[in-house]
Formats: structure tokens, sequence, C-alpha cells
């Protein structure tokens, strides 16, 4: 039988806490984890379950900690109701802020004529429509294609694991991220820029867009943790 979904949040609610407040103590076993929440054995047994599938818990162990973490955290974590929400939404915008320029420059340095045209076409729908959540997919589309444009599985794996986390945010941080998306002259710039092979111009104007991209982001996700 399925436990309450309010069962499984108070002991993630916990457990994310002590995560991301990088606690290296021991949790007890699942009885006394239950005890302590008010919550059934049968959801501690079922939350610590989905934790060790995403490499956070290690079962035998007792413990919790990020040496272990996949990217697959990534999607199960997200958006549990709670003000951790809003320190990985912060997270994965400072990550795509710092990685998106050095993706742009190696998308350059190792462009193909199916990246060129892929680059340019996004670039140019993105440019071409007034809705904002719109642009938004389109962005994410945009370093989705140039993640995979580095020739590097890795990359493309990253790339794609936040924009799962993305995509359900679209109406909510499209307005917010605004200043980014309305620049489609910037994307088109620097689409031209990767098909050109340009990999300093390309670093350049990735870090500027996402400057504008992430800042606001980041800014309203440290004020929402600040007021949880």
């Amino acid at each position: 039988m399925a436990t309450d979904p309010v069962e499984h949040d108070a002991v993630l609610d916990t457990v994310f806490g002590q995560v991301f407040a990088e606690s290296d103590e021991p949790y007890p076993n699942e009885q006394l984890l239950a005890d302590r929440f008010g919550v059934s054995p049968q959801a501690v047994h079922e939350t610590l379950d989905r934790l060790a599938r995403a490499g956070l818990y290690q079962p035998g162990k007792g413990r919790i900690g990020r040496n272990s973490e996949g990217l697959d955290l990534l999607r199960q974590i997200t958006f549990t109701g709670t003000r951790h929400d809003y320190t990985l939404m912060r997270g994965v915008y400072e990550l795509c802020q710092r990685m998106g320029p050095e993706l742009a420059a190696l998308a350059a340095a190792r462009v193909t004529n199916s990246l060129r045209s892929g680059l340019r076409s996004v670039a140019a729908a993105l440019d071409s429509t007034e809705d904002l959540c719109q642009r938004y997919e389109l962005s994410f589309e945009f370093w989705q294609r140039t993640g995979s444009g580095t020739d590097s599985s890795l990359f493309a794996v990253i790339t794609n694991n936040l924009r799962v986390v993305a995509d359900p945010c679209a109406g909510l941080l499209a307005p917010t991220m605004a200043p980014g998306l309305r620049r489609g002259d910037l994307y088109l710039e620097l689409a031209e820029a990767i098909a050109e092979t340009d990999i300093e111009l390309s670093r350049a104007l990735a870090r500027r867009l996402l400057a504008l991209l992430c800042d606001p982001v980041i800014a309203v996700a440290r004020s929402l943790e600040a007021s949880h």
C-alpha cells in the first residue's frame, strides 16, 4: 500500500536539511527515524530507498552525504515544497552560469555542420517570438544543443538533466530571466561565434548572456532561502 506523500515530505525535508548543511552525522535506524518524525516505518523505508538510488544514502551505514550524489538526484529531489527547493534552484543556475561559457568555447572548438545549423535555427526562433515562455524553452534548447556539441557525453548528460529540472519552471522563471531572454541578438551572435569557431568570442558572449539570465534567478533564490 502506498504511503501518504506528506509522510515522505517529512522525512525528505529533514534529510535535505542535513544534506545541504553538509552534515556528516549518522542517522539512526528506520524505526527510530519513524518515531522521530512521527511517520510510518514504511514511509521512512521508501524515502531512504529513493535517496539510496540517487546516491545520497548509504544503506547499512546509516549515513548521508554529498560524496556519491549522481545527476539523477536532480530529478528526484527538486520541488519538495521546502526552502531547499530554492537552495537547489540557486545551485542549478550557478552551475549554468559557470559551466555555460566553457561549453560554448568547447562547442566552438569542435563545431560541426549539424551544430551550426541547429544553433542558428534555435537562435532565430527565439529572436522571432515575443512569448517569454517560448523563449525560455528555446533558451534551454540552445544550451542543450551547445552541451551536445562539445562531443562530450558527460556534458550532454549534465545539460539534459539541467533541462529536466528547468522545464517545469517556465511560467515561474521566464519573467525573472527576461533581461537575458529578450536578448535574441546575443543568442544570434553566440550561435554565429560558435559556428565560426571563435572560441574566445563564444566564451565571452556566453558569459555575458548567462549573467543576464542567471543573476536575477540567483538573487531571487537567495531571497526566498532567507525568508523560509
